[in-house]
């Protein structure tokens, strides 16, 4: 749960961010983030049509493919929530979101072919594991919805609704 996507392709950041003691991060979940004004005034706001699972990730990493961003290990969060969840815990009807948003990504700006490889692996690996975990007709159902969602064009000047 909340887990940070460390830079690992720019070895001098990895280096420079290590004497300091810090982690350069590819992305990150919105958990105890800081963002600088300027980035937002940059990128703008989270893309709204995204709701849930992966907003933050989309968000920060569009701004962090362009602007430098670290993880503080020494820092201490406590995230208090009564157990654990993540899109593989969670009810069909909200790993839609998880499988919809996925595909945003893969297919939004901003994301290099390997990136994009990555997260469609990833996306058919927590698919499968979803289905192994929740043997349901509503888990295939909503995996099948929220792959129809995803490749739908989606207008993102401001509403988030789907394009015509």
């Amino acid at each position: 749960m909340n887990v940070p996507w460390p830079a690992r392709k720019q070895p001098e950041r990895m280096i420079d961010g290590a004497e300091r003691g810090l982690m350069p991060m590819a992305s990150a979940t919105w958990v105890s983030l800081l963002v600088h004004r300027r980035a937002v005034d940059r990128y703008g706001l989270p893309l709204k049509h995204f709701f849930i699972w992966s907003d933050d990730i989309d968000y920060t990493g569009r701004i962090l493919a362009g602007e430098p961003g670290y993880l503080v290990p020494t820092s201490v969060v406590m995230h208090k929530t009564e157990e654990a969840h993540t899109a593989m815990t969670s009810a069909p009807d909200r790993f839609y979101f998880h499988v919809r948003n996925s595909l945003f990504i893969i297919r939004g700006p901003g994301r290099s072919p390997r990136d994009r490889l990555v997260f469609l692996w990833l996306l058919l690996w927590s698919s499968a594991e979803y289905l192994t975990l929740h043997p349901r007709p509503a888990s295939v159902a909503f995996i099948l919805r929220g792959v129809r969602d995803g490749l739908r064009r989606v207008d993102v000047s401001g509403d988030g609704r789907h394009a015509p």
